[in-house]
């Protein structure tokens, strides 16, 4: 007589969306949380409007920016237009699936008590949690990635072309929401496809067959993920000439790499540990390193392997950035969490009860200490949004034909205060004497033509390298104060809430 499963298969990955869908939910942002966000909210609306794809920033991210249109048609049929709310509620839906697929994941690759336990730790990881709740390109990107993985898994059990080829088009579909950690993630998913073609079913393969369905199996996953990335790309490059595409990756590429990489042992990689060990918690951190040397021990060594490759690789880059953030490195983390969940798997077996439940009381004090450090955070974003009220601010005190010197808010200054902004020299290392001239030809300009300018306290001290900026202004120009309300800073991540005074000044020439 067959004895049948205490419950279904699918009640952890349904109770795992459910929980993380409401928990997310009571926590989503009530406004943008970044420029990029709000960018990623109009580009979507210009997408849906146009029935044509929109060029975001950087490498485009049309997959994200499809996805953001698509929320947001849900949203207008639900009976609200806001693009912000669709591209947060995108974020919070998108990310409440990852972690079902995570966890199936985790069971796959080790087994069902770590898959819990890392589902659990990735729930309310404050990084991951942090960005689940306002609309960026990095939560899509990781649940094409974990779908990718799953396929992959998924083959070496089956060998069927149909699990490559959906790994392939999953791949090839993170690539196309965040491309950047699609390339940092080809050398870790090549290692666990390799890991896979030398213990596939049946019999172990002698060396040379292993290297030769290695290689197909290898050719074919990233041509195939390759093909579907471009194939979303391609749009934005047949519209360059309208989106100014080609140049602004151009642009890109160059900020990203020469001068914003510090190198593979930078100061900043530093600072991405602390990030790590304090966003984790001490505890935590040790939790995945045991559980690592577990991985190792109990010769589970092509498991380690990828999920150190996966650890190592994407942080020496995203971690060494000199603007990194933590949001950067969320991707380099998950594979702790999967480590971590490992260890507390291992220790679940033991047989000692006391030793047992205190291993779980341990694990529960790392769950509620990462909660209590976001969640304080995420209910204030949730209840205010001090970057549209600063802006709507600076509407109310200027003219409706003002220019506004500002820093990285200008997008809410243009979107929510409906006024232009006037450019001025922004470079975080170096700005010189020619670029201050050429500014002062344009403001004078302006001022000489009686177009009222005013400035912000960011768009005067932010991005100031020696203070060039700031003396040239206060040197040359009369700062009339106008007024000040509070504002929020997002350059160091959803994690920390810095909430500071944001100043308007009119600028009077001397």
């Amino acid at each position: 007589m067959k004895t049948r499963p205490p419950f279904h298969p699918a009640m952890i990955p349904l109770l795992l969306g459910g929980l993380n869908l409401l928990l997310r939910l009571s926590v989503i942002s009530r406004g943008p949380f970044n420029g990029d966000c709000l960018s990623l909210a109009i580009q979507a609306e210009r997408t849906l409007q146009l029935l044509q794809p929109q060029y975001v920033f950087g490498t485009g991210y049309p997959l994200t920016v499809l996805l953001g249109a698509l929320f947001l048609a849900l949203t207008q049929l639900a009976g609200n237009a806001d693009p912000v709310l669709a591209v947060n509620l995108m974020s919070v839906v998108i990310s409440s699936i990852t972690v079902p697929v995570h966890y199936l994941v985790v069971q796959k690759l080790l087994n069902r008590p770590a898959a819990i336990y890392s589902a659990l730790l990735l729930s309310v990881f404050p990084v991951f949690l942090g960005i689940s709740t306002y609309g960026m390109s990095h939560v899509p990107s990781l649940l094409f990635l974990h779908f990718g993985l799953l396929s992959l898994l998924q083959y070496k059990e089956t060998r069927a072309i149909r699990d490559i080829a959906s790994s392939a088009f999953w791949l090839g579909c993170m690539g196309a929401s965040r491309i950047q950690e699609f390339a940092l993630m080809t050398a870790p998913v090549s290692i666990l496809l390799g890991a896979l073609a030398s213990r596939t079913g049946g019999p172990r393969p002698d060396t040379k067959t292993a290297c030769r369905r290695f290689s197909s199996d290898f050719f074919f996953l990233w041509l195939g993920s390759g093909v579907t990335a471009l194939l979303f790309h391609l749009p934005l490059f047949i519209l360059s000439a309208q989106n100014g595409y080609c140049s602004q990756l151009k642009r890109y590429w160059a900020a990203s790499t020469t001068p914003n990489f510090l190198g593979f042992l930078s100061p900043a990689l530093g600072d991405s540990f602390q990030v790590i060990f304090f966003s984790m918690t001490p505890f935590g951190v040790i939790a995945a390193l045991l559980g690592f040397l577990l991985l190792i021990k109990n010769k589970q060594r092509l498991s380690a392997a990828f999920l150190g490759a996966w650890f190592f690789w994407p942080l020496l880059f995203l971690g060494n950035l000199a603007m990194t953030t933590p949001r950067f490195i969320l991707i380099a983390i998950i594979p702790l969490m999967i480590c971590a969940g490992a260890f507390f798997s291992h220790l679940k077996s033991f047989p000692n009860a006391r030793f047992r439940l205190l291993t779980q009381f341990a694990f529960a004090l790392i769950v509620v200490t990462m909660f209590v450090n976001i969640h304080p955070i995420l209910r204030f974003r949730h209840r205010h949004a001090l970057l549209p009220d600063f802006a709507r601010f600076v509407g109310r005190r200027t003219e409706p034909a003002a220019k506004i010197i500002c820093g990285d808010e200008f997008p809410f200054i243009i979107y929510y205060g409906r006024r232009d902004m006037l450019r001025r020299p922004n470079d975080p290392f170096f700005i010189t004497p020619a670029d201050l001239k050429d500014f002062q030809a344009r403001l004078d300009g302006l001022l000489q033509d009686g177009v009222p300018v005013y400035i912000t306290s960011s768009g005067l001290l932010s991005y100031d390298p020696g203070q060039r900026f700031s003396k040239f202004m206060k040197t040359h120009y009369r700062l009339e104060y106008q007024g000040e309300t509070l504002s929020e800073d997002w350059h160091q991540g959803a994690t920390r809430l810095r909430i500071g005074v944001e100043k308007l000044y009119r600028v009077i020439k001397e």
